[in-house]
């Protein structure tokens, strides 16, 4: 795991603000991609049970929701059994000039144990295409609070009822540590991929970003978990965080500056590789984004196909 350490920067008023260090969005970033390598180790250890569950197959998928300039999925590319990555963001002006996921000339030709495919969709997170039915993974990296409260149920309708991945991994600022940090809507402790200047609303001074519908306290994230397995029951989780500022919370009484919760879903003997027929013969088949472009990584001959 990554060492974290804390600096402090001086104020104008001669006073020590804490800081984490790496960023607590790097932070983000390399905690979901150990719980995705873990969560694939422990695949292929479980690979040669005699029980042929849809929980013993191999994690190759990840679906990034909110990507942003797709810092998460740099991290992801390098995880060398991932043979898709989809990146799906409301705003395409986010794939732009973006660097982070074109492969350099070397990435395209080296052989890759999995060769890689990088997806690139405009689109809204609480619409669903059938595209990312099958993924394995989810990722929603501190989305979900840009999103207005009233609408999360249809966000957690595409995830746990529609894509129905195998593992989600939500993160969102934990409220309870913003007065810890003093965070009033500047970027001193939570660096993100917002222009400042783009920002054309403001939501309450107590947020660590002024484009926040909302902030959870621990309690109300756990409630918001605890409510999506009364609707999805086949799905459990966990809670865990990162950030912490251990001059100020040794105890930690506050938690962790970001709360992350991890689902799993309840394998059992049902076969789902039907669901996508099911549903285009419903009529139910969607294409709500639209595809912008796919980066190729490894062996250019070798396309992958869920």
């Amino acid at each position: 795991m990554t060492t974290i350490t804390e600096t402090t920067q001086r104020t104008s008023s001669n006073q020590q603000r804490p800081r984490f260090r790496p960023p607590l969005s790097v932070q983000r970033y390399l905690y979901v991609c150990d719980v995705i390598r873990h969560l694939s180790q422990h695949q292929h250890q479980q690979h040669h049970d005699d029980d042929n569950g849809d929980d013993k197959k191999s994690i190759e998928s990840v679906a990034d929701l909110g990507s942003g300039c797709c810092r998460l999925a740099w991290h992801l590319k390098q995880l060398p059994f991932l043979r898709c990555i989809r990146c799906l963001d409301l705003n395409d002006n986010c794939f732009e000039g973006n660097t982070y996921v074109v492969p350099s000339m070397e990435e395209r030709l080296t052989d890759r144990s999995c060769p890689l495919q990088i997806e690139l969709y405009q689109g809204d997170v609480r619409q669903n295409d059938y595209r990312f039915l099958r993924t394995d993974i989810v990722t929603c990296v501190e989305m979900i609070e840009h999103l207005p409260i009233e609408s999360l149920d249809s966000f957690a309708m595409n995830v746990f009822d529609f894509i129905r991945p195998r593992y989600a991994i939500i993160t969102t600022p934990n409220f309870d540590y913003n007065d810890l940090c003093r965070m009033k809507n500047d970027n001193d402790v939570d660096d993100d991929d917002n222009d400042d200047n783009q920002r054309d609303h403001y939501r309450d001074p107590r947020f660590r970003d002024c484009d926040h519908y909302f902030e959870f306290t621990r309690q109300e994230f756990k409630q918001w978990c605890d409510q999506i397995l009364v609707k999805y029951p086949l799905y459990t989780y966990r809670l865990s965080g990162v950030g912490r500022l251990r001059s100020l919370d040794p105890d930690m009484q506050r938690g962790y500056a970001t709360q992350i919760a991890i689902f799993k879903r309840k394998f059992n003997n049902d076969d789902d590789d039907g669901d996508e027929e099911q549903q285009q013969s419903n009529g139910s088949i969607q294409q709500n984004y639209h595809h912008i472009r796919t980066h190729y990584f490894g062996q250019p001959w070798s396309r992958w196909k869920p």
